[in-house]
């Protein structure tokens, strides 16, 4: 091995495992993050989970249940709608700190980014961007190896 190079490694290490931490710590906050909306009329209020899933809903007064079905069912899915966008924004800011400053959250979760840009920049930002260059290191063979 070169000189220096288990120190470098050393280092790399060190850094997996920060990460590797702030991940759990991410991941544990997520889990636990929730999101409550209330309905114009406040007669509905929804709560999600970190990932959007709806873990309640609930039914204030007694408007509801004069209303008709239509309308209760439209106030339903905007009050679960307004309760997703809260959690995603909380989301978002949870795994602010894991991304590059470029990274646009809000753009990925609708589908308006460019995913394999945003892995390009990561790499550039970490310095191994020249390994994604197929033409400098081969591809991938049948094998999993690269080949030239």
């Amino acid at each position: 091995m070169p000189a220096g190079f288990d120190g470098e490694l050393d280092k790399m290490w060190d850094t997996i495992r920060e990460q590797q931490s702030q991940l759990q710590d991410v991941q544990r906050a997520v889990d636990a993050a929730t999101a409550t909306a209330t309905s114009r009329d406040r007669s509905v209020a929804a709560t999600v989970d970190g990932f959007g899933n709806v873990t309640s809903v609930q039914f204030s007064g007694t408007r509801y249940r004069s209303m008709p079905p239509t309308e209760l069912g439209v106030l339903v899915v905007e009050t679960i709608a307004a309760a997703r966008r809260q959690i995603e924004s909380q989301v978002s800011e949870i795994y602010r700190p894991l991304l590059p400053e470029a990274a646009d959250l809000g753009a990925a979760s609708t589908g308006r980014v460019d995913v394999a840009q945003m892995f390009r920049e990561a790499m550039d930002e970490v310095g191994l961007g020249e390994y994604l260059d197929p033409e400098q290191h081969g591809r991938p063979g049948q094998s999993g190896q690269y080949q030239e």
